[in-house]
């Protein structure tokens, strides 16, 4: 007669003992996602005036667009824009005089980085721009290098410019909890409880990800971990989601949370908030997920609770036009 090794045995009633209160039951469903759009602004249409090649010891104009898809009305437009360029090769700016521009001196951050950028952007704090579909249209002047600075030979000038703003990225997911007593019922009827959770995510670039780690509706009086991470899918960049700027929100009904164990911390006293403890840098385009293990409350027979996160940040695009430049004769 063969023998179980005692182990073998006590890993089988352990596991029986875990999973054995689902065992019959019958789930249905799936998760649906619903996501708004990545494009906050775009740039578009640059060109250069007159066509290239421009002559040696020339001025030229560089003009693009840059468009906001959001909408004023819901409060979705990029809130303090900035446009700067940062780099222009062999040829220099030539803005000099011109209303808003002021001199060459004024060209330069408080790094000593040579910028220039739109005009009274400064002084009011970047600029909103026209919303709703609408675009404000850049135009910057360069003078090309002299015949003695190319070499005599045909070059090209690559002007490097980058557009900033501010953005809210908002996720709200369904949790639903079902009842013991529902869970028997359903068992003995032979019926499949079905619940179709939604998970909303708002435009932006970046999105935030909730992962709930159980099958729904969960059981109530379940412990689940729930994963929060941030996704960047836009064409920019952003290199961390700052300390504290990513917050969680759960119901007031969930009153056994442990987030503190997995890189959040308490936002709001006696309340269900919490934050990041520290930067979450991107890797690959992800932050790494932090996780906060929930038990499920009470519920009678089926109910849906929502769980949100938000998080500000700043985010910006780049993008560049190389002008050719070809010397004079003589």
């Amino acid at each position: 007669m063969n023998k179980l090794p005692l182990i073998a045995v006590f890993f089988v009633i352990f596991m029986a003992g875990c999973v054995g209160g689902f065992e019959g039951f019958k789930f249905g469903g799936s998760a649906t996602t619903i996501e708004a759009p990545d494009d906050v602004l775009l740039i578009t249409d640059a060109k250069v005036v007159p066509t290239p090649p421009i002559p040696a010891d020339s001025t030229f104009d560089l003009t693009f667009l840059v468009e906001n898809t959001g909408d004023a009305e819901t409060g979705k437009e990029a809130k303090a824009t900035k446009i700067y360029a940062f780099n222009w090769g062999r040829c220099e700016p030539a803005m000099g005089g011109k209303e808003g521009y002021g001199n060459a001196n004024e060209w330069k951050n408080t790094t000593g980085e040579a910028l220039i950028g739109i005009p009274n952007q400064e002084t009011s704090g970047g600029r909103t721009i026209f919303p709703g579909g609408g675009a404000y249209l850049v135009e910057w002047t360069f003078r090309s290098p002299t015949n003695d600075e190319l070499g005599r030979v045909q070059g090209i000038c690559t002007v490097q410019y980058k557009v900033g703003y501010d953005f809210t990225a908002l996720t709200v997911t369904d949790v639903n909890v079902v009842s013991e007593a529902r869970l028997r019922e359903a068992n003995r009827a032979g019926e499949t409880i079905t619940v179709t959770p939604i998970t909303s995510k708002s435009k932006g670039p970046l999105k935030i990800d909730i992962a709930i780690g159980a099958d729904q509706p969960i059981r109530e009086g379940t412990t689940v971990p729930i994963r929060v991470s941030v996704e960047d899918r836009g064409a920019g960049l952003t290199r961390e989601v700052g300390k504290e700027a990513l917050t969680i929100t759960f119901p007031d009904a969930f009153i056994k949370i442990d987030c503190e164990k997995g890189g959040f911390k308490r936002a709001v006293a006696e309340k269900p908030v919490y934050t990041n403890a520290e930067a979450m840098p991107f890797i690959r385009k992800e932050t790494p997920p932090l996780r906060c293990d929930v038990t499920m409350p009470s519920a009678t027979d089926l109910r849906t609770y929502t769980i949100n996160a938000q998080m500000d940040y700043r985010y910006e695009l780049f993008d560049e036009t190389d002008v050719s430049i070809t010397p004079t004769i003589g």
